[in-house]
């Protein structure tokens, strides 16, 4: 969704979502944060495993 709000022309996302500049980079960095931290974060079973064995 960050994305399509930097490709979609003007200001109503889809015709009914009201966004604008800081908007668009408010939701990028949060995007960029929530994957990042998925993609760094250690599984649970290799937590438990280690925390058990």
């Amino acid at each position: 969704m960050a994305l399509l709000g930097f490709v979609w022309p003007g200001d109503m996302l889809l015709g009914f979502i009201h966004i604008n500049g800081p908007d668009r980079w408010l939701h990028l960095g949060l995007a960029i944060v929530i994957v990042a931290a998925g993609v760094l974060s250690t599984p649970v079973q290799a937590r438990l495993k280690a925390e058990y064995s």
